[in-house]
C-alpha cells in the first residue's frame, strides 16, 4: 500500500532488509548490484574512518623506516653491501607510502569539516583509491627486492591482507587485482627459486581466502547499510501511513526559523466510534486514507506529519493561513468521498475531521511550539462547534 508520497506504508516494510534470492545474494556479494546513495555513503565513511586508522599506523612505520634508511646511508659498510641506489630507491618508496597515508588522514579531517556532500564523496573516494593503489604497488616493489635476496614476499602479503581486512571494495573489481598480483608474485618467486611446492599451495589458498573474505565483507556491509537506511527512514516516518512523525517535526523546527508559517492541526471526529464499529484494521485504513488524501500535490514548502493516534499536522511556509485551509478543505472532500465509497460511516455520520490553524512569523523554535498550541486550541474549538451543530440537528430531527 502506498500513501501517494512514494512511501511504502505496509507495516511489514518497517523491518530489516527483505530476504534475498540466491541470485541476489551473489549480486550483492560480488558488487554487481547498484548501490543506493545511502549505501555508497555508508561504505565510503567506513572506508575513510578505518582507513585513517591504518594510515596513521603506516605513517608512523614509514617514518621509522625513513630514519632507518638515513642511518644506513651514513654507514659505509651498509652502503658498500646494499648499494646507495638500493637505499635511495627504498627511501623513495617509504616516502611515497608515508605521503599517501598522510593524504588519506588529511582528507578524512577535511571531509569532516566540509558540508558539501558531492565534494565529500569525491574527495573521500580519491583518497581511499590512491592509498590502496600505492599500498599494492609498494608491496610488490619491496617484495620483488626481497625475493631477489631470498627474504620472501612478506611486504606484499602484509599489504594485501591489510587492504582486505580494512577496506570494503567491490569484489568484481578487487578480485581480478588480487588474482593478477598474486599470480605475478608467485611467478616471480618461482623464477627466483624462492618457493617450495607447499609454500605455493599455501599462498594460493591465502589468495582464495582473501577473495572470499572480500565478498563476505562487501555483502555484510551492504546489508548492514540497508538495515541502517530503513531504521533511519522509519525513525522519522510513521510506520502505518509513511508520513513524517513527531520526531521529524521536532527536527524540522529549525528550518522554519525566520519564515512566516501556517501551522494546522487535524483531528478525525469520533474516531473511536469507527474503531468500535469496524475494528482496528479498518481504523488503520481510515488513517491511511486521510494521509494519502492530504499528501496529494504537496509543494516542497509544505509538510504533513502524523502526530499520533488520529491527529495530524500540516506546516507550510508558502500557502499562508487561508491557502493552507483551502488545501485542507480540498483534502477533506477527497477524504470523505473515498471514505463513503468504502462504506465508512458510523452511527449514520460520514467521516470528517476538525481543523485548527495558526499563522505567524517564526523567530525561534519556541514560536513553532506556540503556533502548535494555538492551532490545537483552534482545532478543539472547531470540534466543539461541529459536535454542537450535529447534536442540534439530531434534536430537531428527533422532535
Amino acid at each position: 500500500m502506498n500513501n501517494g508520497m512514494g512511501y511504502d506504508i505496509s507495516i511489514e516494510s518497517v523491518g530489516g532488509p527483505h530476504p534475498l534470492s540466491v541470485r541476489e545474494v551473489l549480486q550483492v556479494s560480488f558488487g554487481f548490484r547498484r548501490q543506493t546513495p545511502f549505501e555508497r555513503s555508508f561504505i565510503t565513511n567506513a572506508n575513510l574512518n578505518y582507513g585513517a586508522i591504518l594510515s596513521s599506523i603506516v605513517a608512523v612505520l614509514e617514518c621509522y623506516m625513513l630514519q632507518n634508511s638515513a642511518r644506513m646511508s651514513s654507514n659505509p659498510q651498509v652502503v658498500e653491501k646494499m648499494g646507495m641506489s638500493w637505499i635511495a630507491q627504498h627511501s623513495a618508496a617509504y616516502a611515497i607510502q608515508m605521503l599517501s597515508a598522510l593524504f588519506l588522514i588529511a582528507c578524512t579531517l577535511a571531509v569532516r569539516n566540509c558540508r558539501k556532500r558531492p565534494c565529500n564523496e569525491l574527495l573521500s573516494r580519491a583518497a581511499i583509491i590512491q592509498f590502496i593503489v600505492i599500498c599494492i604497488a609498494f608491496g610488490i616493489y619491496i617484495s620483488l627486492g626481497d625475493i631477489a635476496r631470498s627474504n620472501g614476499m612478506y611486504a606484499f602479503l602484509t599489504q594485501m591482507v591489510s587492504i582486505v581486512c580494512i577496506f570494503v571494495v567491490k569484489p568484481f573489481i578487487f578480485i581480478p587485482i588480487l588474482f593478477g598480483t598474486f599470480s605475478f608474485m608467485l611467478h616471480a618467486a618461482n623464477e627466483a627459486g624462492a618457493l617450495t611446492h607447499g609454500s605455493t599451495v599455501n599462498l594460493q589458498i591465502l589468495c582464495l581466502t582473501l577473495m572470499t573474505s572480500c565478498c563476505i565483507k562487501h555483502y555484510k556491509y551492504v546489508r548492514g547499510a540497508q538495515t541502517r537506511e530503513r531504521l533511519a527512514r522509519y525513525s522519522y516516518h510513521d510506520e502505518l501511513t509513511g508520513l513524517h512523525n513527531t520526531r521529524a517535526l521536532q527536527q524540522d523546527h529549525a528550518r522554519w526559523v525566520g519564515k512566516r508559517i501556517a501551522f494546522a492541526i487535524i483531528d478525525i471526529d469520533n474516531f473511536k466510534h469507527y474503531n468500535d464499529a469496524f475494528g482496528h484494521l479498518m481504523g488503520d485504513r481510515i488513517l491511511s486514507l486521510l494521509a494519502s488524501g492530504m499528501s496529494i500535490n504537496l509543494d516542497e514548502h509544505t509538510r504533513i506529519y502524523r502526530m499520533g493516534g488520529d491527529e495530524f499536522a500540516l506546516v507550510s511556509s508558502s500557502l499562508g493561513k487561508e491557502g493552507l485551509r483551502a488545501y485542507i478543505e480540498h483534502g477533506r472532500a477527497s477524504f470523505q468521498t473515498r471514505a463513503s465509497q468504502n462504506g465508512l460511516e458510523a452511527q449514520g455520520h460520514p467521516l470528517g475531521f476538525s481543523i485548527g490553524i495558526a499563522e505567524d512569523l517564526v523567530s525561534s523554535t519556541e514560536d513553532v511550539q506556540r503556533l502548535m498550541r494555538e492551532a490545537d486550541r483552534a482545532m478543539y474549538e472547531e470540534k466543539r462547534k461541529r459536535h454542537a451543530r450535529r447534536d442540534s440537528v439530531e434534536v430537531e430531527l428527533g422532535g
